[in-house]
């Protein structure tokens, strides 16, 4: 699935995720040992975007 435009929204950059889903069983990824997530803040704050969004 490809468009002429991909923005960082669009179905190519979403589907790219299964892509891993092609490599075979014996892998190094797959074979990897599954670490723990990292401890992240509870909140994040993201600064106002300053954007206009159209109405529709």
């Amino acid at each position: 699935m490809c468009e002429d435009y991909n923005s960082p929204g669009s179905p190519y950059w979403a589907l790219k995720v299964f892509l891993i889903l092609a490599l075979p069983d014996d892998h190094a990824f797959w074979q990897a040992e599954e670490l723990p997530l990292p401890q992240c803040a509870e909140k994040h704050v993201i600064p106002h975007a300053a954007q206009i969004l159209p109405a529709q």
